[in-house]
């Protein structure tokens, strides 16, 4: 695939660069398609099939129950580009829900991280931001323990190295591991999202943590900043800043990445919410 990763360390802390290539007109480019993919899951698209194919297999197989509608139905209530008005286009959700993705996307390859289970599953208004952290996330570690992942995403063309929006970022970092609130909520939307999985493993991780912070302790976790970036370079010194505050993240870990996919971030993110809808 058409992507290089540069990553540097600072002792546990890590810190990812990856540049992508996108073909904005080849409606099987692979950044795409990827995207649209993600983006699917995380909407709940493939649960909720499993699901049915599970519950309702007698039907299935009968022809009195099918597949290919409900398919349509869930992607009826995705974001749709169109819906968002005149919105500038910084502001549109098709926008920064693509640019989350792409973070997603990228912390995916850099440091095998997973992700199970997204916000937007239960997202009242795929129109509207969703509120609280960017992006959950698992990784499994090598003795095979699990790690919490919670992930802030800016998306910006801003051709400075640094982007302002890494000052934001470094902010947003710092009060992670004091929102407890925040944390509470991310750990039981994901136990009860994850009842639909078959993983007991990771059930019992994600009980534990909670437990944890029931005792007034975090749980083992990293911080994932993100800048997405669309036509501008990606650089290790768009995360400069918040290099220089990891001693802030503490008890966390950092695993933060700046990416880009050479092509804008408004075309990118109106040609993969189109597709993601699209039922043909």
């Amino acid at each position: 695939m058409p992507y290089t990763i540069q990553i540097e360390h600072d002792g546990e802390h890590q810190w990812a660069v990856i540049s992508c290539t996108c073909n904005l007109i080849d409606e099987s480019d692979w950044l795409i398609q990827e995207t649209v993919a993600l983006m699917r899951r995380s909407y709940g698209e493939d649960a909720v099939v499993q699901n049915a194919q599970d519950v309702m297999a007698d039907e299935i197989v009968g022809g009195t129950f099918s597949l290919d509608h409900l398919i349509t139905a869930i992607r009826i209530g995705m974001p749709d580009p169109d819906a968002e008005g005149n919105k500038p286009r910084q502001l549109t959700n098709y926008r920064s829900q693509t640019a989350e993705m792409l973070a997603k996307g990228a912390l995916a390859k850099a440091y095998n991280i997973q992700y199970p289970v997204a916000a937007q599953e239960t997202s009242g208004n795929a129109n509207q931001p969703i509120l609280g952290f960017d992006g959950w996330g698992i990784r499994e570690e090598d003795d095979s323990q699990y790690t919490l992942v919670l992930i802030q995403v800016k998306a910006t063309d801003q051709k400075k190295h640094p982007p302002r929006e890494a000052r934001t970022l470094v902010k947003e970092c710092k009060r992670v591991p004091t929102n407890l609130s925040a944390i509470a909520r991310a750990l039981t939307s994901m136990q009860r999202l994850l009842q639909s999985l078959d993983n007991q493993r990771l059930k019992k991780a994600v009980f534990r943590m909670l437990a944890r912070l029931g005792e007034d302790q975090l749980p083992n976790m990293y911080i994932s900043p993100a800048i997405v970036r669309g036509i501008t370079n990606s650089s290790i010194d768009d995360l400069q800043p918040i290099r220089e505050a990891v001693a802030d993240y503490a008890p966390a870990i950092s695993r933060g990445v700046s990416v880009s996919i050479g092509v804008t971030l408004e075309e990118f993110g109106r040609i993969v919410m189109q597709q993601a809808r699209n039922t043909a």
